[in-house]
């Protein structure tokens, strides 16, 4: 942040909890200058007043998505709770120099935690209003030079919108999502992380 000469957004995985963000598309409740819509289920992202809104196959946001640092080139991969996320980091454009390609608008990049010794388990559920129900676990382990977390999430809500006529109705979410890492400690200062 000190090398950057940009306004860089840095957001612990404690402040995201305190303001009650689970999901990316909250990330805009917790940031200034930073929309987070949705249409057909796919995120839209705008950091300054810059986006896009092409749902075309293979179009490409001009806002650089990032997990752990690697790119991800499709907005749908973001759309994601956050129970494994350490922190999330907003580089606020415009300016495409630091991240290279479809980073004018700025750059969005999701870090999650390293697995570490020991273990531990961390859930969250909620329900809501329209059927919504989220339940989140997280489970690590740590013995020796390996240790692994794997993290689970599920969501669904009934549709917000019903279609009275013959066709389907709209806004409803089913979702499941898995993520892990195990990380391998070769020697005290080389780790491989396999994500």
């Amino acid at each position: 942040i000190q090398k950057v000469p940009l306004s860089v957004a840095v957001l612990q995985s404690s402040t995201l909890a305190a303001a009650g963000v689970s999901t990316t598309v909250n990330l805009q409740v917790v940031t200034t200058n930073v929309q987070i819509g949705s249409t057909n289920n796919q995120p839209q992202v705008y950091i300054r007043g810059m986006g896009s809104n092409n749902l075309s196959a293979g179009a490409e946001a001009p806002v650089g998505l990032y997990q752990d640092g690697v790119y991800i080139p499709f907005a749908y991969s973001i759309d994601q709770s956050f129970i494994d996320v350490q922190r999330v980091e907003i580089l606020k454009g415009p300016q495409g120099t630091l991240y290279g390609r479809n980073t004018t608008a700025g750059a969005i990049n999701f870090i999650t935690r390293d697995p570490s010794a020991g273990r531990s388990v961390e859930g969250r559920m909620t329900l809501g209003t329209w059927g919504n129900q989220e339940a989140q676990v997280y489970a690590a382990t740590g013995p020796g030079r390996v240790s692994a977390y794997i993290a689970a999430d599920v969501t669904h809500h009934d549709p917000y919108m019903h279609n009275l006529g013959t066709g389907p109705d709209y806004n409803d979410r089913k979702q499941y999502g898995v993520r892990g890492k195990v990380k391998v400690e070769i020697t005290d200062g080389w780790n491989a992380i396999l994500s």
